[in-house]
């Protein structure tokens, strides 16, 4: 479905739907595929020909993987900084560099 679809029938904006459903939005396809391949897998285990026959084509195609799962990054990130903590920042650094680097210290 596409983006605005889903809003509608959750009863929510598209940027709520972003806001709070990112993660879903982003994964749900991957998800959906990896269970569809799940089931297939099972028709093929109990001996289902169709089912093996499809299993094999998707095979063909390389689109029997299932999805990698994303890792976690070992360093925490740090958050962004708005723009007036960044902007203090700045004024605090502006002298190095300069000649007034020396003057201020």
């Amino acid at each position: 479905m596409a983006i605005e679809d889903i809003a509608v029938a959750v009863g929510i904006s598209v940027p709520s739907l972003r806001k709070y459903f990112l993660r879903e939005l982003n994964e749900a396809a991957a998800l959906t595929k990896a269970k569809v391949l799940e089931a297939l897998m099972v028709k093929v285990a109990d001996g289902s020909v169709p089912a093996m026959k499809m299993a094999w084509q998707l095979l063909d195609q390389g689109q029997a993987l299932a999805p990698v799962s994303r890792r976690r990054r070992a360093e925490p990130v740090e958050p962004a900084l708005g723009k007036k903590a960044s902007a203090e920042i700045d004024a605090r650094t502006a002298h190095e560099g300069t000649e007034w680097g020396d003057l201020l210290h």
